[in-house]
């Protein structure tokens, strides 16, 4: 019975394969009369690929590439297929609107409603609205980020220079991933958190894989069929992952909309309207949420895979070719001297170019383009009727010995020379497709090539064991190398004539600019000059002092500089590079410069800083977002966060119990900073983040050495410049920490979006509001304070919140561990205001705890957190007979202030809190909390959380240190910090528990 069955079944698809071929007679006369591979019933042509994976298909088209005639037929089951490699038909293929639709293979892809492959109606919908993301305008935003991401990829090279060979296009993709990101979704990848690019690669370059192996075995092609399959299976795990990125990016986008109504976002930092990047676009459209995210994944595919293989192609051909990469490498340096390269710089890089024309010619990242004719179409002699599949076979068409000569296997960058180009078909030519359905981010691509390989040929030369005749391609979406891109790579010298070149050209520079800012500013530098201060060197001011040092000895410099120069309360002159500076270290002078309304500005050092808030605000600005802010710190509602103060101190508490019971020296800081940190999110942005549960906190490890790399960058002329600063680690590693320091603004952000909503009355306006509510008000009342101005403001409060109160804290702490007797008087206080029960504090009992203010003022006096305050003169200041011009930088040095000894007594440099206590002192010779309209905004804040913080601790525990006063070094890292750290033994206190 199975016998019949089956051969019943046989006679059913005999006859049915009969009938079919009947039906379409007329297409197999006509495809019978071209040249192609024999084919079988049911599969066609493709028992070619039988047995053979994709490196073996692809090795075994090679060997028949200059055989195969400009128009030739294949079957792929029961579809014909013409290969059509004449540059003319070519031309006449992809010129015409009947040939637009993408060939049925591409369902294989499974990008169905996107560029690559959407019906035709769809894509000129699609494409007509995306192609402002990629015009001349969008193009010269994407220069910045190119230029930034290509100096981290040439930095991470270094540690492969003198090593074995290595594949270069994982460094690469790195590149083009993130460049990609950034451009056309504004999404920094680097900025987030976890493995994303790994997992990206991995993701794609196996889903790819099993997609483009379903193209050539014809029987998974129905979708019913390829479902029973394990890889379609995996394809699906694949795809769920592969597509995290583009989902994520729909997420922001959608709560970046909620929050930035008046569309904000985009305009740049100067107000300037930026071109719309490829998400602007798209999200135009209102398309489905799945149609967004297959655009996305479509164009972070194209825009990284294929540009990355395209550059990793030209790097390893250059590195076979010494003579060509030579030549690449004079036309970088003849064209292009400085490090960063302008959009205009471009242009010039015409070799480079030819490489790169060259590179894809050779190796095409697309190893063929598949259309469908919708009407019959005629191909010379041919009739070509529609529903043919049409195959342009790229590598085929770049290999043309009729077009490109007998060396058109060879590495010839002169084959795109203006003269070959000339006599040549421009459809020789396909490495971005071309016609009507071409490549729409050519120009992106090209841009980001250029780039990339210009500032890799200056840093390095590469090399490479390969030889162009043993590589071996292999057929995928993306066509790359069995062999990979293996390079290795030592860094470039210059020659001495070179050098000797370069030196004259700075020297010669230096000069123009310092003669021609010594005259713009020769007023300044003669009301300056007879001030007393530091010998002066050209360009270089005084900064000499600095260069060199630690940020101890930095610190020390510095305060040397005031008390030598300037003895009796004198202004001290002081150039920091080309730039005056007036060094102010007397209260009297202090108090006319920090309460003028001539000296609200801030000097230009403080845009080096991470806080672009309210702490570097120009005035203007700074007006505006104080009275702002203003309302958020006061006392009905500080005397809200009592509790929450209380409840955070407590944890301290606990904490510090657990080091009780050890007996050991530790760091008290990192125990402080976690509950400032903590008290910050509660209050300030009412949300519990629980800091100090945590084991590490990322943000207060990066905080000291951010500060550093500040004060590093504020102190060495040399890295003033933006251009030269962007060179150095020290501004990759800035900005690396720089993003972990936005990390805690980003969170807030994303915890609680920002729900602006333009229409509706603001029914909560008169009602006092926590600092983040208060942003968000002013944000739906005016779009001058958008989600960009919100989280600056963020990471300047949750820094000042955090760090100085910290600090503070952490210093008194240090100090009463050092003062036995202050600690006792302070317990007594402390124990007569609250007695044995520290819980229901209130503000009147705080205002009670006199001495204990005073203890923290003496220890914010003898260790200021801020050791100097900068201002700038918008208009001429008087300070007795002296003048000073308007422009001028001012540094009111603190530190000197607090330990002058005419204001503080012979004993200005020991730890004594009773000095405050009769209030006997001149008002700004205490600059604790900054003075003046500019002064700290959070002192009240401050003064409350200080307070409950120290109570708290002392109520129950005892402090000791084996540090002495005198043993203390102190250094600069933008606020002064202590060198031997906070290290302290506690112990329960007597009596308490």
């Amino acid at each position: 019975m199975a016998n019949h069955t089956l051969i019943y079944l046989a006679v059913l698809l005999l006859a049915y394969y009969y009938f079919f071929r009947r039906s379409r007679k007329r297409l197999y006369e006509l495809a019978a009369k071209l040249p192609g591979p024999f084919d079988l019933p049911i599969i066609g042509s493709i028992h070619i690929g039988f047995g053979r994976g994709p490196e073996e298909i692809c090795d075994y088209l090679m060997q028949y590439i200059h055989k195969i005639p400009s128009l030739m037929r294949g079957w792929i089951g029961p579809y014909l297929f013409l290969a059509v490699s004449d540059p003319e038909h070519v031309a006449m293929i992809l010129n015409s609107q009947d040939c637009v639709k993408k060939s049925y293979v591409y369902k294989c892809l499974r990008f169905d409603k996107n560029l690559l492959n959407a019906p035709p109606d769809l894509w000129r919908k699609l494409r007509k609205q995306l192609t402002p993301a990629f015009s001349m305008g969008a193009s010269r935003t994407f220069v910045p980020v190119f230029n930034e991401k290509a100096d981290t990829l040439v930095e991470s090279l270094s540690g492969s220079v003198g090593q074995e060979s290595f594949d270069v296009l994982p460094a690469v993709a790195g590149f083009t991933l993130s460049t990609t990101t950034i451009n056309t979704l504004g999404l920094d990848i680097d900025n987030e958190t976890g493995d994303y690019k790994e997992r990206y690669h991995e993701n794609a370059e196996k889903m790819f894989t099993i997609r483009w192996s379903r193209i050539y075995k014809p029987w998974l092609h129905p979708d019913w069929v390829f479902k029973f399959t394990s890889a379609y299976r995996e394809e699906q795990q694949r795809l769920i992952m592969f597509q995290e990125m583009s989902s994520k990016m729909c997420t922001i986008r959608k709560e970046t909309r909620l929050q930035n109504p008046n569309n904000a976002s985009e305009r740049d930092d100067d107000n300037v309207r930026r071109p719309q990047r490829f998400i602007d676009q798209l999200e135009k459209m209102n398309l489905e949420q799945m149609d967004m995210v297959d655009n996305l994944d479509s164009i972070i595919f194209a825009g990284n895979d294929t540009t990355a293989t395209m550059i990793s192609s030209a790097i390893l051909l250059m590195a076979m070719h010494q003579e060509v990469q030579n030549r690449a490498y004079q036309e970088v340096i003849d064209t292009t001297p400085h490090e960063y390269i302008d959009y205009g710089d471009l242009s010039k890089l015409e070799y480079l170019e030819m490489v790169m024309k060259e590179s894809m010619r050779l190796l095409p990242v697309a190893p063929a383009i598949a259309r469908v004719c919708e009407k019959d179409i005629q191909l010379g002699e041919f009739t070509v009727p529609a529903n043919t599949q049409l195959i342009i076979p790229i590598m085929k068409v770049h290999r043309d010995r009729q077009i490109w000569g007998e060396r058109s296997d060879e590495f010839d960058p002169e084959h795109f020379s203006p003269e070959n180009c000339a006599k040549r078909h421009p459809y020789a030519y396909l490495a971005y497709s071309g016609g009507i359905r071409n490549c729409i981010g050519m120009k992106y691509a090209s841009i980001a090539m250029k780039i990339l390989l210009a500032k890799l040929l200056k840093s390095y030369k590469f090399s490479t064991d390969l030889k162009l005749s043993e590589l071996k391609p292999y057929a995928s979406i993306v066509m790359k190398l069995t062999n990979g891109y293996m390079v290795s790579i030592e860094r470039r010298t210059h020659s001495n004539l070179e050098m000797y070149h370069i030196i004259v050209q700075i020297v010669l520079f230096c000069v123009a600019f310092y003669i021609t800012h010594c005259w713009r500013n020769r007023y300044i530098l003669r009301q300056l000059w007879h001030l007393p201060g530091p010998p002066n060197l050209p360009l270089l001011g005084s900064s000499y002092i600095f260069l060199g040092k630690s940020y101890s000895q930095i610190f020390h410099a510095f305060h040397q500089i005031t008390t030598k120069y300037g003895r009796n309360g004198s202004p001290v002159r002081f150039f920091l590079g080309p730039m005056p500076f007036v060094i102010i270290n007397n209260p009297d002078h202090a108090q006319a410069i920090l309460t003028s309304a001539a000296c609200l500005d801030k000097p230009w050092i403080y845009r080096y800083t991470p806080l672009d808030g309210i702490f570097s605000l120009p005035v203007q600005k700074w007006r505006f977002h104080r009275k702002a802010i203003q309302p958020s710190f006061n006392w009905a509602i500080l005397k809200g966060f009592i509790p929450i103060f209380k409840a955070k101190a407590d944890v301290l508490v606990q904490k510090l119990r657990q080091q009780a019971s050890k007996s050991e020296v530790f760091d008290i800081y990192g125990y402080v900073a976690a509950c400032t940190l903590d008290m910050v999110y509660a209050t300030t942005l009412g949300i519990e983040m629980n800091i100090q549960q945590q084991t590490t906190c990322e943000y207060l490890d990066v905080l000291e050495e951010l500060f550093e790399l500040v004060t590093n960058r504020v102190t060495n002329v040399f890295l003033h410049p933006e251009w030269i600063y962007r060179l150095t680690r020290y501004h990759r590693r800035e900005s690396h920490v720089r993003r972990i320091f936005r990390t805690p603004a980003q969170e807030v952000l994303r915890q609680k979006p920002i729900l602006l909503n333009a229409s509706g009355p603001d029914t909560n306006s008169m009602k006092p509001q926590i600092f983040i509510e208060q942003l968000y008000r002013i944000a739906r009342k005016d779009p001058r304070f958008d989600k960009n101005a919100i989280e600056k403001e963020l990471n300047t409060m949750i820094f000042g919140g955090n760090e100085t109160t910290a600090v503070t804290m952490a210093n008194t702490l240090l100090l009463i561990a050092m003062h036995p007797a202050v600690q006792r008087k302070l317990v007594a206080e402390i124990d007569e205001v609250f007695g044995d029960c520290l819980e229901d504090i209130t503000i009147e009992q705080l205002q009670q705890l006199t001495y204990m203010e005073a203890v923290l003022k003496e220890a914010m006096r003898l260790w200021p957190i801020t050791t100097i305050l900068g201002r700038k003169t918008s208009s001429e200041v008087h300070l007795n007979e002296l003048i000073i011009p308007a422009g001028v930088n001012l540094v009111v040095d603190v530190f000197s202030i607090h330990r002058n000894s005419q204001f503080w007594g012979a004993n200005a440099d020991h730890f004594d809190p009773d000095r405050f206590l009769d209030g006997n002192h001149h008002p700004y010779a205490f600059l604790g909390f900054s003075a003046g309209p500019r002064n700290c905004i959070g002192t009240r804040y401050a003064w409350i959380s200080m307070k409950i913080m120290l109570a708290s601790v002392l109520h129950g525990l005892e402090l000791a240190t084996p540090l002495r006063l005198e043993d203390i070094d102190l250094k600069l890292a933008m606020t002064l910090k202590v060198v031997n750290k906070h290290m302290v033994t506690v112990s329960e206190r007597h009596g308490k528990l």
